[in-house]
Formats: C-alpha cells, sequence, structure tokens
C-alpha cells in the first residue's frame, strides 16, 4: 500500500512545485481528511528515501559499539541518574530549602560516578597493558630503551688460551 501511495504522489518533473501542489489539493478534497493525506505524503518521502539512499549494514553495530573500550553499562545508568538529578536540582526554583537538598544529593552522586568513571579507566588500562605484554613485540624494546629492565651484566673482553 506505502508503495502505491509512492507511486501515487509520484511527478515526472519534480522541479515543478505547482502540479505537486495541485495533486496534494486534489488527494485532500477526494479524501475529504487532510491529515491522511497528510500521513500518505509522509509514508511517500520515508519509503523513497529509504529506497534512494544507501543504508549501511553494519549502521546497527556501530551505534551499539562503545566509543570507548572502558564504558560500562555500569556508566551508563549512572550518567542518566546523575542527569535526572540535575534536572531536579536546577528546576527547583521556589523552595530554596528542597533545592539545597537536591543540590547536595547531586553533587554527592557527581562525585561517586567521577570515580567511577576513573576506576573503569584504570581499569581498562591495567587490562590494556596485560593483553599487549605478550602480544605487543615493541614492549620489550620500550622497556630497554627506558632502562626498565634489568640488563645482562656485561660481557667483558675474552682473552683466548694464545694470547
Amino acid at each position: 500500500m506505502i508503495e502505491l501511495v509512492a507511486m501515487k504522489f509520484q511527478m515526472e518533473n519534480t522541479e515543478d512545485v505547482a502540479s505537486l501542489d495541485s495533486n496534494l489539493a486534489t488527494h485532500t478534497k477526494e479524501t475529504g481528511d487532510i491529515e491522511s493525506v497528510v500521513e500518505k505524503l509522509q509514508e511517500a518521502i520515508t519509503l523513497s528515501c529509504n529506497k534512494s539512499f544507501k543504508i549501511r549494514e553494519n549502521a546497527k553495530k556501530m551505534i551499539m559499539q562503545k566509543s570507548v573500550p572502558w564504558w560500562t553499562e555500569e556508566l551508563t545508568m549512572k550518567r542518566k541518574k546523575l542527569n535526572a538529578l540535575r534536572r531536579h536540582y536546577q528546576r527547583m526554583k521556589n523552595n530554596d530549602e528542597l533545592r539545597e537538598q537536591r543540590k547536595n544529593r547531586y553533587y554527592e552522586e557527581k562525585t561517586t560516578y567521577q570515580a567511577t568513571i576513573k576506576r573503569e579507566k584504570l581499569k581498562s588500562w591495567k587490562e590494556y597493558c596485560n593483553l599487549t605484554q605478550c602480544a605487543n613485540p615493541w614492549n620489550a624494546v620500550y622497556k630497554l630503551a627506558s632502562n626498565k629492565t634489568e640488563r645482562s651484566q656485561m660481557m667483558t673482553t675474552l682473552q683466548k688460551p694464545d694470547g
């Protein structure tokens, strides 16, 4: 049905705005309900956009993927809660006592949120360092260059028995 609606509004010359206006006026007079005509037009526009625009296959995966490796569901929930507390605090304008209570609660929650972020970042960094120790061949080079490893004793000159 949506494709029929899209074909109904399709025109040969897309630059002809007057004919589009007359088509819409005709459809409105025929049905007598402007809301249904607008809904059908919106469906036709959406359908034509979906058919003409390329939609990447992994678009959903990209949206669901975390932007940073240390982000967790706990942080998402804490952020939402913190934003709600901030809104409650900022919207309270009449009652100064209640505003102060909400302000204190917001700042307490903000402190715990920031501490959680810091903890998750550190945890993620430690995991990364542990994983790359075996997989990254440049770790040994870095450690040698920065004098972080114990070097074996330098070999002294060898003297052969014949001199």
